[in-house]
């Protein structure tokens, strides 16, 4: 992780940057200035309970491939992440689970594997990405018991978002009545 860190400062410094990396660089900066994340992230080093740019970097890479931002500018990227972000955070408290926080990063990483279904849910449904909408959207994975989920590994990352993906997609068949179906 460290070696990542400096190989992303030194591009910096050299110029090197892509234009994803410059747009990440950016972001990062904004989201730990105001939004849930402010003061939760590292630019420089790992420390525990702190997002580094390289975890930022990683988790929101999707965010630039067919998704709803690949094409938007940083302003408008970062607005959509912060009321992301806050809604996540608004959902986590509302699970009742003591592990359930934004700043750990296996969940972290797992808000942002479930990102660009739950955008472009919020946008269909709502038409908006406002707090509520998006928080309206992930309501359903208040309901997972995040304190069963301890570790970092690969396969717990893949098991919480595929368990996220469920509480999700189970909401959106429920929701489905009769007089919708003929």
């Amino acid at each position: 992780m460290c070696q990542q860190l400096f190989l992303l400062d030194i591009k910096n410094l050299a110029g090197r940057e892509t234009k994803r990396e410059e747009k990440q660089k950016e972001l990062f900066d904004k989201l730990n200035e105001n939004s849930v994340l402010a003061g939760l992230m590292s630019p420089t080093k790992s420390q525990v309970g702190k997002i580094t740019r390289v975890s930022f970097n990683s988790a929101t890479n999707q965010l630039f491939e067919n998704s709803y931002f690949e094409d938007k500018d940083v302003e408008i990227i970062y607005k959509g992440l912060r009321n992301y972000l806050q809604a996540v955070e608004n959902v986590f408290r509302r699970s009742k689970s003591q592990r359930a926080k934004i700043n750990n990063g296996t969940f972290f990483k797992a808000i942002f594997d479930i990102f660009n279904e739950v955008v472009d849910r919020t946008l269909k449904d709502y038409g908006n990405l406002k707090v509520e909408s998006i928080e309206e959207v992930l309501d359903p994975i208040s309901r997972i018991d995040y304190d069963a989920y301890v570790g970092s590994s690969r396969a717990l990352l893949q098991k919480l978002t595929r368990e996220m993906r469920s509480e999700l997609n189970r909401h959106e068949k429920t929701n489905i009545s009769a007089d919708d179906i003929f």
